[in-house]
């Protein structure tokens, strides 16, 4: 849910400069995710089976498009493996 709120948060509060996004895509239109112009920082799991490798190449794909600056992450791993304490 962080990472959907990260992402609600850079479209709509304009005070925000940059936004780090931690496994969570909120359901949006692409044209929406176009309008992000803030600076974000992304981390993602490839075998998360809710933010799927297909959903997290969208968002790329929009971000993109949008000329935002934005750094991806994605680890080999689970959502809930990169959540375990160590």
């Amino acid at each position: 849910m962080g990472g959907a709120l990260t992402i609600l948060a850079a479209l709509r509060v304009p005070e925000m400069d940059a936004g780090a996004c931690f496994y969570g895509i909120p359901p949006l239109d692409v044209a929406e995710l176009q309008k992000i112009k803030i600076s974000l920082i992304c981390h993602f799991a490839t075998k998360d089976d809710w933010c799927t490798p297909d959903k997290i190449n969208e968002l790329e794909a929009a971000l993109k498009q949008s000329k935002t600056p934005c750094r991806k992450h994605r680890s080999n791993s689970t959502a809930t493996t990169r959540n375990t304490p160590s």
